[in-house]
């Protein structure tokens, strides 16, 4: 047997492990395991996951793996990594790694360790698009905090209440002020990887702007601490 061959036989028996391991925890039979794929839309009958699962199988396709992965409510990458399980996995032939950097590497957050390859604009596309979407959501929460801050009621006699009050605000909105930048900054990088890599993505230049500027704190702040002052 070939040495590639012998990678790829080892492949396809780490997809089977993790197969059995997830179906077990599951609690899943074949029979139901079966059932959940052919729901998704693609049918792997039971025999085929016994003869998988007994190493009798000498290949799973990658439309195999993508439905045994959504019917295990597992990322697909863990039916390849034995993450948890090993500290190495040959996840290419003769290229040994751990498999958080088989992860990474199937994500598209990293190279993997010791890559020849000098072009990082790919991963570099993806990590910066998981950044944007990170600030994007940090801002929105933000945003939520202090919009639940300005319906507070404020008792009309408790000075110190009204105070705590004005400073809550001052410090949401300074927050949300904060997230929109940092939200603007990594809308930059993102679109300085896009450009290297060629593709600018669609969604990217459609909702950006009017999400962070809908949000016009500043018109309002003077309004805001004019009607507390009045109540203490």
């Amino acid at each position: 047997m070939t040495r590639e061959a012998e990678w790829e036989k080892e492949l396809v028996r780490t997809v089977a492990d993790e197969v059995r391991r997830y179906r077990n925890k599951r609690r899943l039979s074949a029979q139901q395991l079966s059932e959940r794929c052919r729901e998704i839309g693609y049918d792997i009958p039971r025999s085929v996951l016994a003869n998988l699962e007994s190493y009798r199988r000498k290949s799973v396709s990658l439309a195999e793996l993508l439905v045994l992965a959504e019917a295990l409510e597992v990322p697909p990458v863990l039916l390849i990594s034995r993450f948890g399980q090993t500290d190495l996995i040959e996840i290419l032939p003769d290229r040994s790694v751990h498999p958080w950097h088989a992860i990474e590497w199937v994500s598209g957050d990293k190279q993997l360790p010791e890559s020849e390859h000098e072009n990082r604009s790919s991963f570099g596309l993806i990590y910066s698009f998981k950044l944007f979407l990170k600030h994007l959501d940090r801002f929105d929460r933000a945003v939520k905090y202090w919009q639940a801050i300005k319906k507070r009621e404020i008792k009309r006699r408790e000075t110190e209440t009204v105070a705590q009050h004005i400073r809550d605000l001052a410090n949401a909105e300074d927050d949300v002020h904060l997230s929109r930048e940092a939200v603007r900054n990594a809308e930059w990088f993102l679109r300085s990887r896009a450009e290297q890599a060629g593709t600018i993505p669609e969604a990217l230049t459609s909702y950006l702007p009017d999400r962070v500027d809908r949000y016009d704190i500043l018109q309002e702040r003077a309004e805001q601490y004019e009607m507390f002052e009045d109540r203490r």
